[in-house]
């Protein structure tokens, strides 16, 4: 069982990593 607060603590890691990523390929050529 999932709980609101788990749900929210993996949607927030996601977010950061994709922000992360997103950055990392508009700074490559």
């Amino acid at each position: 069982v999932f709980n609101i607060a788990d749900i929210a603590i993996v949607v927030g890691t996601i977010c950061v990593l994709w922000a992360l990523f997103v950055q990392k390929k508009e700074f490559l050529p």
